[in-house]
C-alpha cells in the first residue's frame, strides 16, 4: 500500500481527482513487464513458458507464461524493445511490486535432443596436428549443392539462419563437425536444429557415441634427458684450494 496524502493536508479537486492511497488488491498472482529486444520479439508468442529470478532470492527460480505483447515500442539509447507481460503465480508472496527480474522465455523446446557444443561448428584442425592424427576432410562444395537440390532448386528466400523453398518449407541447416576416431580426425556432415549459441541440437549425422572435437592442440612430446644432480646457480661452489690452518 502507498499513501500519497498525509493527515491534515489540503486537497483540491478542481482539475483532477487526487489519489489518496494505492492498494495492491491481490499479489498472489503477479505480472512481470519484460523488455524484449526487437531482434527477439518475433519469436515470442502468448502462452510460452518463462522462468525468471529476482535479486532478493538469487537461489530461487520463478515460473510464468507469456500473456501479452504490447505493440508500443520503447527506444532507449537507440535500442528498440517491446513490453511483454508475463503472468506469474505468487502463492508464497515472495514476489513484491517493483522488483527487478532477469527473464528467460522459451520460444522453442525439445525435451529429448542430442546436443553438442556450439564451438564444435567453428573448429578447424590445425595443420600441425597432421603429425599426430590422420585428417580426413570432405568436399564441402559438392555436398552443399546436393543438399540444396535434394530439397528444392527454386529457393524463394535465403537468409543467414535459414533457407526457405518455394513451398514455404524450411530447408534444414547443414553444418560440419570433426569427429575423433582412434588416430584419425574425420569431418562429418550434420543437420542442426535449435541453437542457443551455447549448445546445438543435432537432427542427423551423428551418433551418441561419437567423440566430437571442439578444441584440440598439438601435444608433441619433448624428450628430457637427465644430466645429473641439479644445482642452483646462486649456491656457492666448493673449491679445491688449501685447507685453512
Amino acid at each position: 500500500m502507498q499513501r500519497n496524502i498525509n493527515i491534515g493536508q489540503t486537497v483540491a479537486s478542481s482539475f483532477s481527482t487526487p489519489t489518496f492511497f494505492v492498494i495492491a488488491k491481490d499479489i498472489t498472482n503477479m505480472q512481470v513487464e519484460a523488455a524484449v529486444d526487437e531482434a527477439d520479439i518475433g519469436n515470442v508468442q502468448p502462452g510460452q513458458r518463462s522462468v525468471f529470478t529476482v535479486d532478493a532470492y538469487p537461489d530461487n527460480t520463478f515460473t510464468g507464461n507469456v500473456q501479452q505483447i504490447r505493440l508500443e515500442p520503447t527506444v532507449t539509447a537507440n535500442v528498440v524493445t517491446y513490453i511483454t507481460i508475463i503472468k506469474a503465480p505468487n502463492g508464497q508472496l515472495k514476489l513484491k511490486p517493483g522488483m527487478t527480474a532477469n527473464i528467460i522465455i522459451y520460444t522453442k523446446e525439445d525435451s529429448n535432443a542430442m546436443i553438442i557444443s556450439e564451438k564444435a561448428l567453428k573448429f578447424n584442425p590445425d595443420p600441425t596436428l597432421e603429425k599426430q592424427f590422420k585428417i580426413i576432410a570432405l568436399n564441402i562444395d559438392s555436398i552443399t549443392k546436393v543438399h540444396v537440390a535434394h530439397h528444392q532448386q527454386n529457393l524463394s528466400n535465403t537468409s543467414k539462419n535459414k533457407v526457405i523453398d518455394s513451398t514455404g518449407a524450411i530447408i534444414p541447416k547443414m553444418s560440419f563437425v570433426w569427429v575423433k576416431q582412434s588416430d584419425s580426425i574425420i569431418q562429418k556432415e550434420i543437420i542442426i536444429g535449435l541453437n542457443d549459441n551455447t549448445n546445438v541440437q543435432i537432427l542427423k549425422g551423428l551418433k551418441p557415441t561419437d567423440e566430437v572435437v571442439d578444441n584440440l592442440s598439438n601435444q608433441t612430446k619433448t624428450d628430457i634427458k637427465a644430466t645429473g644432480v641439479t644445482t642452483s646457480p646462486f649456491m656457492p661452489k666448493m673449491g679445491g684450494g688449501k685447507k685453512p690452518k
